[in-house]
């Protein structure tokens, strides 16, 4: 589709990488595990809020990271750690801009919190929410951050 080049163009350029490994564990939609020389790094994506595991489309958006993921080597830029440790940053492999493919499929939101229009990120859940893909063909999504307030 003409359009996920597009968006994907629009990415945050990611040309040089901090490190790489191989996905071991998908947590949830927008959290995985990597393990780059035999130790585990749990990675946030950053910029995106996937549902959680507990609200509606939150095991379809962990499964579809898993698709994109899980037991492949990925690239991680990452810009530094949150209040939990983790190290948030951009995921790719194989050229393929992983925090914005989630958001381009309707698993995850543009956490507008955070992320910065440049970043590419709310032009793709445009993209997403004009074609109903993913959590946007649900007749109310609630964000994340709304659902975990509740």
């Amino acid at each position: 589709m003409w359009y996920r080049i597009l968006v994907l163009l629009l990415f945050v350029p990611i040309a040089a990488f901090a490190w790489t490994g191989t996905c071991v564990r998908v947590v949830d939609g927008d959290d995985l595990v990597v393990l780059q020389s035999g130790k585990e790094k749990r990675i946030r994506l950053f910029g995106v809020d996937a549902p959680e595991l507990g609200q509606p489309y939150g095991m379809e958006a962990k499964k579809e990271l898993e698709g994109l993921v899980l037991g492949k080597k990925v690239n991680i830029y990452s810009t530094k750690k949150d209040r939990y440790g983790r190290t948030l940053g951009w995921v790719t492999r194989e050229g393929v801009e992983i925090n914005g493919e989630l958001v381009l499929r309707g698993s995850a939101w543009w956490y507008v919190k955070y992320a910065r229009e440049e970043d590419g990120l709310q032009t793709a859940q445009e993209i997403a929410q004009s074609t109903k893909s993913g959590l946007w063909g649900l007749e109310k999504p609630i964000a994340p951050w709304v659902w975990r307030r509740r």
